[in-house]
């Protein structure tokens, strides 16, 4: 998020007085942009040996929905490996939606992958990333608010189970969908799922009846940049280290997340896609596992 600071006394001389000082987070080193007909590439500092920070784009002439996945790379792992099976489906029939994104990947030695490029969702500043911020210049948003109506993120966490968490602030019903495609998608029965809905929780057990631990991640505050964006809320998916290292897993939610914003967006969706579910629980009152 970006800083500012202004400096009534720098000096003697009054010569800094009126000077004001804006610092961003984390200056990309590579942003690429990305229409039907062109790409462009900007550098700004070369990668070198130690790793890299890029951020790419894309931008149709559709502005109902965006992917966002803000810790691609070797920050929060294989979720990048997810965008390609997310937009084949979302792109293909029955749904046929155009699919605008937004991936920041980063790398680095040792252990400071996620210390040097982790900037989370509520801070990620738009003038820091250009691709973003030419992702969002266009000349039609969906209103005068939001430059697109439906936003989902694919983000990963720290677990030594195979667990899941929808989050965001869309709908519920829209989170109990989500739930129940990817649930849906073939082999996907050992994966547990954690629905977070304004401080509640829906738990959806595995086939082998475990649950998820965490709590937190909910994704739902204002300022993470999928719900700034959306006009109906951004849709937030967590998912531990088993979930995006196995193939099975790591597609079956592309795959399952993406045919539930195609009916979303294609107004196939059921009204009532929580029926199947337990009535939601304050997360206070969650056990621990």
């Amino acid at each position: 998020m970006r800083q500012v600071a202004t400096f009534p006394d720098a000096d003697s001389d009054g010569l800094l007085d009126t000077v004001t000082a804006s610092v961003f987070c984390s200056p990309v080193s590579r942003s690429v942009f990305t229409t039907t007909t062109t790409t462009t590439t900007n550098h700004y500092t070369e990668n070198d040996a130690n790793g890299s920070f890029r951020e790419t784009a894309v931008r149709k002439s559709d502005n109902r929905f965006a992917l966002i996945v803000p810790h691609g790379g070797a920050i929060e792992t294989k979720t990048s490996d997810q965008i390609a099976p997310f937009v084949t489906t979302l792109e293909a029939t029955p749904y046929s939606i155009p699919v605008n994104s937004w991936r920041a990947e980063g790398q680095w030695s040792d252990d400071q992958t996620s210390k040097r490029w982790h900037i989370t969702t509520t801070n990620t500043s738009e003038p820091s990333f250009p691709a973003l911020t030419w992702l969002l210049s266009q000349t039609t948003w969906f209103d005068t608010a939001h430059p697109f109506r439906r936003t989902l993120a694919l983000h990963g966490f720290t677990s030594s189970a195979v667990d899941l968490i929808v989050g965001g602030g869309t709908d519920l019903n829209a989170k109990c969908l989500v739930a129940q495609r990817i649930k849906a998608e073939s082999g996907m029965g050992p994966v547990a799922v954690r629905i977070y809905h304004n401080d509640q929780i829906i738990d959806v057990l595995a086939s082998d009846n475990h649950r998820v631990c965490r709590k937190g991640l909910d994704g739902d505050s204002v300022r993470n940049i999928i719900n700034r964006l959306a006009a109906n809320g951004g849709i937030q998916i967590e998912q531990s280290g088993d979930v995006r290292s196995n193939t099975t897993y790591r597609n079956g939610v592309a795959n399952g997340a993406a045919k539930a914003v195609g009916e979303l967006l294609n107004g196939t969706a059921p009204t009532n896609a929580c029926s199947v579910y337990a009535t939601p629980v304050d997360e206070d009152l969650v056990p621990n596992c």
